[in-house]
Formats: C-alpha cells, structure tokens, sequence
C-alpha cells in the first residue's frame, strides 16, 4: 500500500474512505445541540463558536471517569 501501485478507486468503488472516531473521545448529542439552538435563537452555522460551558451539555464521555478527570485539566 506504500506505492503509487495500489489504485484508491479500486479498492473503495463507493468513493468513501473514512477513518473510525477514537472510542475514548466524547460524542456530541447532535439533536439536543440543535433543539437547544433552534430554542435560543442561535444559526446552527454558528454552534461552533458556543462556550465550552453550553457545550457541556451536549457531550456524552463513554467513559464518566474520564470526563471528570478532564473537566479538571480545563
């Protein structure tokens, strides 16, 4: 796979190569984050500028351990 041998469209027909979300990081309830948007006024062009405190709420840690242990480092 090192080469300019290996032919990408070949071997990924539907045009899709995605590398898989690290299992540790937190997910983003996406539905909640744009119910409380849509409530507040605020574009869903600009969620990302919102506080890491707002932010807060839409996170899901699949780890709670860890998730305390990084709001300490904040």
């Amino acid at each position: 796979m090192g080469g300019n041998e290996w032919d990408w469209d070949d071997n990924f027909p539907s045009g899709v190569f995605a590398v898989p979300p690290d299992p540790n990081s937190p997910k983003v309830k996406v539905r909640k984050l744009v119910d409380w948007c849509r409530a507040n006024g605020i574009p869903l062009s600009e969620a990302h500028r919102l506080s890491a405190t707002i932010m807060e709420q839409f996170l899901e840690y699949p780890n709670k351990d860890r998730a305390k242990d990084e709001k300490k480092q904040d």
